[in-house]
This record gives structure tokens, sequence and C-alpha cells, in this order.
């Protein structure tokens, strides 16, 4: 999904789970990087913060209208939360607009 893009930070253990899932056990791994306090979620959402490409974020992702329908609203309310903790003042908004290099 990321890898054609140029991030700065390559989400290789995501891409790896979730090539190995389909369905709705990437639906259940995604919830899991949003809700629990999984270190390696936190650890790659810091990260692509301090790049400032928070766009490429999970949280960003499940909040496109391309995806989000296949998440309920408490976790689209979570990453709402998590990207204005961030920073991002209308995370609807900055999810929907087209990628950016910042």
């Amino acid at each position: 999904m990321w890898a054609q893009h140029d991030t700065s930070y390559p989400p290789n253990r995501f891409e790896q789970a979730i090539a190995e899932m389909s369905g709705e056990d990437a639906c259940s791994f995604t919830r899991k990087l949003i809700i629990s306090a999984d270190p390696d979620g936190a650890l790659g959402f810091r990260r692509l913060a301090e790049l400032g490409q928070l766009w490429w974020s999970v949280e960003a992702c499940v909040l496109r209208a391309r995806w989000r329908e296949l998440f309920d609203e408490p976790l689209r309310e979570a990453a709402r939360f998590r990207l204005s903790q961030a920073g991002i003042p209308r995370p609807d908004e900055f999810a929907n607009r087209p990628a950016s290099n910042g």
C-alpha cells in the first residue's frame, strides 16, 4: 500500500502483517494498532509525526473515504483523537486531502 510512495519511513512490519492477512483479520490488526497501546503502532505513529507525514498513518487511512466503511465509529473517533493530539486540527479533512511531502 505504501511501498510506491516516498514517505522516508517504510512501514515494513505493517506491510508484512497486512500482506499475510485479508478481510476482517486486516481490519482487526488495524484496530489493534489504533486502540491498544501496541508499541509497534505507537512507534510508527510517532515516527510519522516526527517526519510530518501523518497522512500516511493508519489513523489517517481509517478516516479516508476509500476505507472508512470498514471501520466502526468508535475506531474512527479513536483515530481522530490520536491525530488531533498530534496537532492535526481537522482529522477527517486532513485524511481526505491529497498526499503531500509534508
